[in-house]
């Protein structure tokens, strides 16, 4: 997801496995992350305001956000076969590793936030949600992907 090679990496891993290796790569798809749940007078627009600012921060470092459900595709165009594909998410409800992950982004990618948008008064009252009993996102869906190189015929 972080790396704008992305695609040319997979080449080479699949390059160094033997023929009828596989490889398993785990990814997030960070497009995806609904509040589920706010508590009483909870600003709804907060989050999503959010997580827009840091999906246009990492789009404009070169990362692909939202790779994990384009990782089946690029497994194919690889040349990997026999894919197989699960994809797991979670409720993050505040105060969980989750939501501490994305408090944590709003203090140290702050000024990448606020090229896209976000404001300090904005991102406060959001760390206060993210620790507020009663608020639940989703978390990222998880794309997990193997496939193996084929065979020598």
């Amino acid at each position: 997801m972080h790396l704008p090679q992305r695609h040319t990496i997979l080449q080479r891993l699949r390059a160094t496995l033997k023929p009828g290796g596989t490889l398993l790569l785990d990814e997030f798809d960070c497009g995806y992350a609904p509040v589920l749940h706010l508590p009483p007078a909870a600003d709804p627009a907060i989050f999503p305001r959010f997580h827009q600012a840091l999906i246009d921060h990492l789009a404009s470092a070169g990362a692909d956000p939202r790779w994990g459900r384009h990782v089946p595709a690029a497994f194919t165009a690889a040349g990997f076969t026999d894919l197989d594909i699960e994809i797991h998410l979670d409720p993050w409800p505040a105060g969980s590793p989750g939501c501490e992950l994305h408090y944590s982004n709003s203090l140290h990618l702050r000024s990448g936030l606020y090229a896209h948008g976000a404001t300090e008064t904005h991102l406060v009252t959001l760390r206060t949600q993210l620790r507020t009993p009663g608020f639940v996102i989703a978390s990222y869906p998880i794309y997990s992907v193997s496939g193996r190189r084929p065979p020598r015929a």
